[in-house]
């Protein structure tokens, strides 16, 4: 049967049309992981500016390891939207709980040195995960993810000695 698979052909050829394939396999080595709801001691491991695949929008891409519990050693990543100054301000909220006056940094260009540095720094900080569904499409659920305590950084700091990240508000 020549024609069954002259058509079976043509349809995986539509695969390669409009960047399906690329985009799949570039989806596949990037999945996303989860953590249950709650407070965890992390690592903040990646931070970089990166452009939304939906419309090319510029985004802080932050990846952090979790350090201690059940989900030790998962990363997880945060995309934290800078295109708007209504959305904006939050990277300045973060940059000041991680000690950093954004304000005096030299402005957008210096952005990447600001966050190279924040890699390079290894800043431990409590992050609190919340699962919440979607406005705009019902019955699918996105994670989101707030640094709100920074406890220390640098290669002399021991998160050891601080327990569960949960476990204290202070």
């Amino acid at each position: 049967m020549p024609g069954a698979n002259d058509a079976f052909k043509k349809r995986l050829q539509q695969l390669s049309r409009g960047g399906v394939w690329e985009k799949a396999q570039a989806d596949a080595s990037t999945p996303f992981a989860t953590i249950p709801d709650g407070k965890y001691l992390v690592l903040i491991v990646g931070a970089k500016i990166t452009e939304a695949q939906s419309d090319g929008h510029l985004q802080i891409k932050w990846d952090y390891r979790v350090e201690e519990g059940e989900e030790k050693n998962v990363v997880v990543s945060e995309y934290m939207d800078i295109s708007q100054p209504e959305r904006l301000k939050w990277l300045f909220i973060r940059c000041t709980r991680l000690g950093i006056d954004l304000g005096a940094s030299g402005g957008p260009e210096a952005l990447p040195q600001v966050l190279e540095h924040i890699e390079n720094q290894k800043y431990y900080v409590r992050l609190s995960a919340a699962t919440n569904e979607s406005k705009k499409n019902p019955g699918q659920f996105f994670q989101n993810y707030n640094v709100d305590r920074v406890f220390g950084y640098g290669d002399d700091f021991d998160p050891s000695t601080l327990g569960m990240a949960g476990e204290t508000d202070e």
